[in-house]
């Protein structure tokens, strides 16, 4: 019995500029990835009767009494980390992608996860190495590249290295948009104006 792999973004619903202001000051805090990064996967949604809550709950349940039958099942470990991920267990999804990928190591969108996760578990040194393994997988892979520059940007306070690693974006996904539609130009621009600011203060 095997698992279907889904590796759709999630859609986030808010608007991109109010979170990224909000950000610059939270950006070290549990989950800010998840306000502002771009995720590999698609989350599962609540209707009926149950909660998102129950269902993710219900879901785990299988997959785990699945995966004491069949071990070596990358899908289902992969999308035990979703559900994990999706549960904010920072800790479970991480041991699940990394099972995963100690099967099944090449598939960028599981190492743009376990990033994700790495980065809301406040180890963004990790979270690092897992995108950059995203990225020498798949040079093209734009989620893992946006969320490198999230984790430079709001974590380890490079600015002026996010933003070099979203212009590298641009220029290799021209018409990549974040989640809620925003242009990756014209988050640049917003950085590069409040990295202006910044200097023009400092210089005063």
């Amino acid at each position: 019995m095997g698992v279907k792999k889904d590796t759709a973004m999630k859609t986030i619903p808010l608007n991109l500029f109010l979170l990224l202001a909000i950000c610059i000051f939270i950006g070290g805090m549990v989950g800010g990835i998840l306000l502002c990064g771009q995720v590999a996967h698609k989350g599962i949604g609540s209707s009926g009767e149950f909660s998102q809550e129950d269902r993710l709950a219900s879901q785990i349940k299988k997959l785990t009494k699945l995966l004491e039958s069949e071990p070596q099942n990358v899908e289902a470990w992969t999308q035990l980390g979703n559900f994990y991920f999706d549960s904010d267990k920072y800790e479970k999804a991480i041991e699940a992608y990394q099972k995963a990928l100690s099967l099944a190591p090449n598939n960028p969108d599981v190492w743009t996860d376990l990033g994700i996760m790495y980065r809301s578990a406040r180890m963004p040194e990790k979270a690092l190495e897992a995108f950059d393994r995203a990225i020498s997988i798949d040079a093209k892979h734009a989620n893992a590249r946006f969320n490198r520059g999230i984790v430079l940007m709001h974590d380890l306070k490079q600015e002026e290295a996010a933003i070099k690693v979203w212009e590298e974006l641009s220029n290799i996904s021209p018409t990549f948009e974040t989640a809620d539609g925003t242009h990756i130009d014209e988050v640049i621009l917003y950085y590069k104006t409040k990295q202006d600011e910044k200097n023009r203060t400092v210089s005063k």
